[in-house]
């Protein structure tokens, strides 16, 4: 029903279905606005089925929840989506619109797809971000901690539909990027008292926010690893703190939210960037008061040192992750110089644009293209650790025999930046120069006798990197046992003692818990939930069973998942 109220004098008239309102001796005639829409964007092509399509509406004499839909799909009409809205004779006026992708003049159409077990269109934006929020709010929880938000998307879909129930902030990465982590929080039961951005990095120009100040020892050991430091200038990562007092009883919350890099060998990375987070989170509480909770994707499992770090309070110097980490050095797990070598020994290249061709292509002048690109994507890669070559190769076959290998234009495919990630066909190339298979005829058609041989080396390279891994734990146990100075204030050989700002955490879902990150053939426990003092969960969200998930969709992102992550949910309590 249309209503008008009229101001008068600090009273409110509410005028409903009249003709006219006498004030005094004036007689004024009540115009009633018909409800109408403002504008309507919509995120997914509707199909006919209610929900398909996804869209904001803005209306105006009328709540958006008086707004009806109705979906319209024919052989001679363009699929549209049709908003009514009520009068108050109830007979609806339809507002029509035709769903294109937004921003666009052109339906969606996607780009160069990562998700390859997933059907195109289930890996749009424009399908899964909607997806998101509407598992955010049908959860409902007093506070939401997101990673990987599109600052795009955040403002374009996030904050338009979480907005009557939560207030929040996107904290994005430091350099190019264009997403990072959002806390959101629910304006009815809590208010915002203080927040806090930090980027993670050490000495980056263009950090996004006020870099983080290491703890004095962890400081030391950076600045005795080049490789670590020049790791820590390069990073983006951040993170973002927000201090929370309920409205009803002013019981204080430290919400911290992060998300960490990633590498396989950058261990050691993950554990000074969260001692920074625990610090940032401690000067917020001695200033505050108030409870912890930490959480994000943390890119660590719980036997991982920053893991340690987190659920004992410590992570000693002679952790297995420092080891690791040793053997990491920036840019080791990206394949743009082995691509752009190859590419060079094709012939495609200007060699004097890449740093020493002459090593990788001028001594096989006589070689055929094809095998000398092998050959320099193979020598440029020579140095990665077996663990890494073992990674890729174990990936690489898994590619190939799952989704087949089409033409032979390896070329073409670097060119345009595909990896053994992306393409079937480079990752044929990637897995004969990790695994060492060469073919005389210099073909790149995998041979069937050719699978045991791939399986051997794989299984070889596990073995050289669990070899090399062992001796070296071994020394730097050794070196640890013997230090005469406090491992917690001096480096020890690869690594230092370091010890939690707040203490031990307790993690809301199991140690054991079996993923919350599901990919193609990589499945790990990588997103957390952790509280200080008495944290603890009175009840957790179960996570869809693992053996049925990969049954029906392979991995994740799938049709009713939105992320390659799982959500974490879960209702915590400090009594």
């Amino acid at each position: 029903m249309a209503r008008v109220v009229v101001e008068c004098e600090g009273e409110s008239v509410l005028v409903s279905r009249a003709t006219f309102l006498e004030l005094g001796d004036e007689k004024l005639a009540v115009v009633l606005n018909p409800p109408s829409v403002a504008s309507l964007d919509c995120y997914a092509a509707p199909d006919g089925r209610p929900g398909a399509a996804r869209a904001i509406v803005a209306v105006k004499h009328c709540a958006p929840a008086d707004v009806a839909w109705r979906w319209r799909v024919g052989d001679d009409v363009a699929s549209e989506a049709a908003v009514y809205v009520p009068t108050d004779a109830h007979v609806g006026q339809p507002v029509t619109v035709e769903a294109r992708a937004p921003g666009s003049d052109e339906p969606a159409a996607p780009g160069r797809r990562i998700h390859t077990h997933c059907p195109p269109e289930k890996t749009l934006a424009e399908y899964r971000v909607p997806l998101a929020v509407d598992e955010v709010l049908d959860f409902a929880p007093d506070v939401v901690a997101l990673q990987e938000v599109d600052a795009k998307w955040f403002e374009r879909l996030w904050r338009p539909r979480t907005a009557d129930t939560y207030d929040g902030f996107l904290t994005v990465k430091s350099g190019k990027s264009f997403e990072g982590s959002a806390l959101l929080w629910k304006t009815a039961d809590w208010r915002e008292v203080d927040r806090r951005e930090v980027a993670l990095s050490r000495g980056r120009d263009d950090a996004a926010y006020p870099e983080a100040v290491l703890a004095a020892p962890v400081a030391r050991l950076v600045d005795a690893k080049p490789r670590l430091a020049e790791a820590l200038a390069k990073i983006g990562s951040v993170a973002q703190l927000a201090v929370l007092e309920h409205n009803a009883d002013g019981r204080r919350l430290i919400v911290a939210n992060t998300h960490l890099f990633f590498a396989g060998r950058a261990t050691h990375v993950r554990v000074v960037l969260l001692a920074s987070v625990l610090r940032a989170a401690k000067e917020l509480k001695e200033r505050h008061g108030g409870d912890v909770v930490l959480c994000g994707d943390l890119n660590a499992e719980a036997h991982d040192g920053a893991l340690r770090l987190l659920l004992d309070g410590t992570v000693p110097a002679d952790h297995l992750d420092w080891i690791i980490g040793d053997t990491f050095s920036w840019g080791y797990a990206s394949s743009r110089k082995a691509r752009a070598r190859a590419i060079a020994a094709f012939g495609g290249a200007d060699a004097g644009a890449v740093d020493d061709v002459d090593a990788c292509v001028a001594a096989r002048a006589s070689e055929t293209p094809f095998a000398a690109a092998l050959d320099a994507f193979a020598e440029s890669q020579a140095s990665d650790a077996a663990a890494e070559r073992r990674t890729r190769a174990a990936a690489s076959l898994r590619k190939v025999l799952r989704e087949g290998v089409e033409g032979e234009d390896v070329r073409a495919a670097l060119e345009c930046g595909e990896t053994y990630k992306t393409s079937p066909l480079v990752a044929l190339f990637q897995l004969r120069a990790d695994a060492g298979l060469r073919r005389d005829d210099g073909e790149l058609a995998l041979l069937d006798e050719e699978i045991p041989q791939a399986e051997a080396a794989i299984e070889a390279l596990y073995q050289a990197a669990e070899a090399a891994k062992a001796e070296a734990h071994e020394a730097q146990r050794a070196l640890v046992a013997a230090a005469e100075d406090d491992p917690a204030e001096t480096p020890v050989g690869a690594g230092l003692r370091v010890d939690s700002a707040l203490g031990a955490l307790n993690s809301a879902y199991p140690e054991d818990e079996p993923y919350t990150n599901l990919a193609d053939g990589y499945v790990a426990t990588l997103d957390w939930i952790l509280g200080d003092g008495r944290f603890a969960a009175r009840n957790v969200a179960a996570l869809p069973d693992l053996a049925a998930t990969r049954a029906a969709h392979t991995a994740l992102p799938a049709a009713p998942f939105p992320s390659d992550h799982v959500s974490l949910v879960a209702d915590v309590s400090w009594d």
